[in-house]
């Protein structure tokens, strides 16, 4: 979900190209968004994907394991790089789908760096709750409101 739609209501196309960008990391890794663990650590597959990109210079990582060496190197980073386009946090930063599909289908391309931290950032030391940790109790207060 777009960043923009979950903190203030407000849906436009580049919260489908968010979207879209999302899906696109969630290929390329074989992991879903909502379901990552890598292993040992709490982490949603978009804070990995980014700190793999940024922090370790390794985004290749990301690649589902099942690929194993039959992939594309370039064709591989570029859809990661354009994943990671799609999620910047500030909308008007994110590429319309036009310039999506031709970053994706046009070879060689220059594509631009995607901008630190994509929505939602990683916080080191904070981990997710666990499954199961929510309450499903609302807790709320009705206010009756009366005619003047």
């Amino acid at each position: 979900m777009a960043p923009e739609y979950a903190t203030i209501g407000h849906f436009s196309g580049k919260s489908d190209i968010f979207s879209y960008g999302v899906i696109l990391l969630e290929i390329v890794s074989g992991q879903r968004n909502n379901l990552f663990n890598p292993d040992t650590e709490t982490e949603y597959l978009l804070d990995y994907a980014w700190r793999l990109w940024d922090e370790e210079g390794t985004p290749l990582k990301l690649l589902d394991s099942a690929l194993g060496s039959d992939f594309r190197k370039g064709e591989a980073e570029r859809c990661i790089q354009v994943g990671l386009l799609c999620i910047q946090e500030d909308p008007a930063k994110r590429p319309n789908i036009a310039s999506v599909l031709l970053m994706l289908n046009t070879e060689p391309i220059t594509l631009p760096p995607p901008v630190a931290p994509p929505a939602f950032p990683f916080h080191p030391g904070k981990r997710a709750p666990p499954c199961g940790s929510y309450s499903n109790q609302a807790e709320c207060e009705i206010t009756e409101l009366a005619p003047r």
